[in-house]
């Protein structure tokens, strides 16, 4: 086959990066080296960088991008996020890292709601080729937009190089001077403020702990406003518990690498996750921790984690008290987190993208 001409909707890869964003810039950092005959026309949004409204997202996914394609004539348009466009003159594929739309219909209200609840999965349908994020999202795909198993592929993410195991280190970085965090252990939880990231229970599993006496480790939270922001500033407000957990909100990359690293293991307590990028980026730095017992969680981190029901407070506290306790427990899943992180390379993950391409192309 000639060179394949693909356009790529590049939005998510664009300003703060999200999960969706961090995979779309990995990936095509990981094609560019396997000299695979692709060609990307990369499609970059007006107001490149700025989350868009919906409005402005279906303006641009279903009439900018179709607008583009009509003028250049690649082979397929490939969304990275979630949204191939509704019409096309061009084959799609897209990837889909979760169906939390239809999932969990109250994340989002009014027109944005219809938008995730109906008109996005109608636009995933019409893909010619989907590349779901984990074996849990395929089966959400097959089971709720009853497409054929032949159009649906699983290609797990990979994580940015960055995340790695550091040199061990003797005197605090200017990175845990400058949030704090110099003084104490401290477990990691990594993921925007929204409900289904259950950081509440999170907050109520600490707090059983913290009621008859100090636990002897901080929680530091990650992750930009989303929803459930103000519920839970206010219940660490209401229970005084400002001294011992922590909102950094946004953090770069080179700052996250210390802080996991710093860290004496990561939290994911998730009620709901497409893939569960935040746990391999710790396991990639050589961390273990705790993670919930549903969906794609017990795909990445296998057991190399200690997995809780999300819904138990009590169960969350009891896995916190027993893994910062035992230092021998967490050096050997260390360990065995950082060799399970080797097998989601970008090279494995680049592959199987290109495989897919090719057959939406033929």
């Amino acid at each position: 086959m000639s060179k394949l001409r693909i356009a790529v909707d590049y939005q998510s890869a664009e300003g703060r990066k999200t999960g969706i964003g961090v995979f779309a810039s990995n990936l095509f950092r990981a094609i560019s080296r396997e000299n695979c005959g692709i060609e990307f026309l990369q499609y970059s949004t007006p107001i490149n960088g700025r989350d868009l409204t919906t409005p402005q997202r279906i303006c641009w996914e279903s009439g900018q991008i179709p607008m583009r394609l009509l003028r250049d004539k690649p082979d397929l348009v490939y969304s990275p996020g979630f949204a191939p466009p509704m019409f096309s003159p061009t084959r799609r594929v897209v990837t889909v890292h979760d169906l939390i739309g239809v999932l969990w219909p109250s994340n989002q209200k009014g027109f944005s709601g219809l938008y995730w609840r109906s008109w996005l999965p109608a636009a995933m349908k019409k893909a010619h080729r989907i590349a779901a994020s984990s074996e849990s999202t395929r089966g959400d795909i097959l089971r709720l937009l009853r497409v054929p198993e032949s159009r649906v592929r699983v290609v797990p993410l990979c994580v940015d190089p960055c995340f790695r195991q550091l040199p061990p280190v003797h005197t605090p970085s200017l990175v845990l001077r400058r949030h704090g965090l110099a003084a104490r252990p401290f477990y990691l939880s990594v993921g925007t403020l929204e409900p289904r990231k259950n950081y509440l229970r999170l907050l109520q599993a600490y707090l059983l702990l913290a009621v008859t006496s100090d636990p002897g480790f901080d929680l530091v939270i990650i992750g930009k406003p989303a929803g459930a922001d103000r519920e839970l500033h206010d219940f660490v407000a209401e229970k005084r518990l400002g001294d011992k957990i922590k909102f950094l909100g946004y953090v770069d990359n080179e700052e996250l690498v210390e802080l996991y690293n710093s860290a004496i293991g990561y939290v994911t307590v998730s009620l709901f996750e497409g893939f569960g990028l935040p746990a391999l980026e710790a396991m990639s730095c050589g961390k273990s921790g705790i993670v919930s017992n549903r969906t794609s969680l017990p795909e990445v981190a296998g057991s190399t984690a200690l997995m809780v029901n999300p819904e138990q407070p009590a169960e969350i506290a009891d896995a916190l008290r027993m893994y910062a306790s035992d230092s021998a427990l967490r050096e050997r899943m260390g360990g065995e987190a950082l060799a399970r992180s080797r097998q989601f390379t970008p090279q494995r993950m680049a592959r199987a993208m290109i495989e897919i391409f090719k057959e939406a192309a033929e």
